[in-house]
């Protein structure tokens, strides 16, 4: 896999700032591919599941209605956090398993009040594929007690996993859709190239080392 070294400017100078979003369903990819561009760039990240995790620890978690409302708020606090930074002119990353129509709402608010350029990153795989990761992740306890992922097997077995989040949020100005199916180690390093270089032609400024 390509080793990315640290940057220490992500500041939009003389250009509109990049909102970076990184979207796709569930075991798709998402989390690994953010933490490479999180610890080879210095774009200030957060991810639904940190803000998820944190509550989690903080105040405890309960059934999957609660699941549910934590993760609306979640995705509330996203936005809101993009839309701090990009009013001072600063690049962010946000990753979650969007609901296209929802994001594309936030979007289109984010739009009509500030400038700036978004740059989607659409990670998805089979659903086959998905329902399989899904199952593999569930029984292996790896992800926080408060995802209920052993209890939600059946909302991503093939065939149930929402239309809307199989889909790239619509309206960004630009889009990069990452195929994972195949996750062979050389399919991994073609991917973060893939993005690093792209996100460059975007104007977010990546070092390959």
């Amino acid at each position: 896999m390509a080793v990315l070294s640290t940057i220490s400017q992500s500041s939009s100078a003389g250009r509109p700032p990049v909102l970076v979003l990184v979207n796709g369903p569930p075991c798709a990819g998402k989390s690994h591919l953010t933490d490479v561009l999180a610890g080879s760039t210095s774009l200030p990240v957060l991810t639904k599941d940190m803000i998820k995790e944190t509550v989690y620890d903080t105040a405890g978690w309960a059934d999957r209605d609660w699941s549910r409302r934590l993760g609306t708020a979640a995705a509330a606090l996203l936005w809101m956090f993009a839309r701090s930074l990009l009013s001072q002119g600063q690049d962010c990353l946000i990753e979650a398993n969007f609901r296209a129509g929802l994001a594309a709402n936030e979007l289109a608010r984010l739009t009509s009040d500030l400038t700036f350029t978004s740059a989607q990153i659409f990670v998805t795989a089979t659903p086959a594929v998905l329902a399989e990761r899904f199952r593999i992740r569930a029984r292996s306890r790896t992800r926080h007690p408060g995802h209920l992922d052993a209890e939600l097997q059946h909302e991503y077995s093939e065939g149930s996993i929402p239309e809307d989040q199989l889909c790239p949020i619509p309206g960004t100005n630009r889009l990069i859709r990452l195929d994972t199916t195949e996750i062979k180690p050389q399919c991994h390093a073609r991917h973060i190239h893939l993005v690093t270089d792209w996100l460059v032609e975007t104007g977010v400024p990546v070092e390959l080392s």
